[in-house]
């Protein structure tokens, strides 16, 4: 988690100073590396609802809980498909 608001805080900075003219906002290496990081946060983050899922079927949980889970990981994929849908723009959209 605390990786996962560093990255945050870190894009929140990258905008700004794009804004401020200090980045140039078409570099690609930036956005190849933010959004290959990105992924790497979600896949972990995937894999520990998958396992948060599995301590609270084993400990026989509540149904409340079950459906807060099952959001969760239905967010956590969905987040995976648009990070791979931006790395797949940035690496197929710059093509001359």
């Amino acid at each position: 988690i605390t990786f996962m608001f560093g990255f945050l805080i870190s894009l929140l900075m990258i905008m700004i100073l794009s804004w401020l003219g200090f980045i140039d906002s078409s570099n690609i290496w930036l956005s190849l590396g933010v959004s290959a990081i990105s992924l790497i946060i979600a896949s972990f983050v995937l894999i520990s609802d998958m396992e948060r899922a599995k301590q609270l079927v084993d400990a026989g949980g509540p149904k409340q809980a079950e459906w807060m889970l099952a959001f969760g990981i239905s967010y956590t994929v969905l987040w995976i498909y648009v990070e791979l849908l931006r790395l797949a723009i940035i690496i197929f959209g710059r093509r001359n």
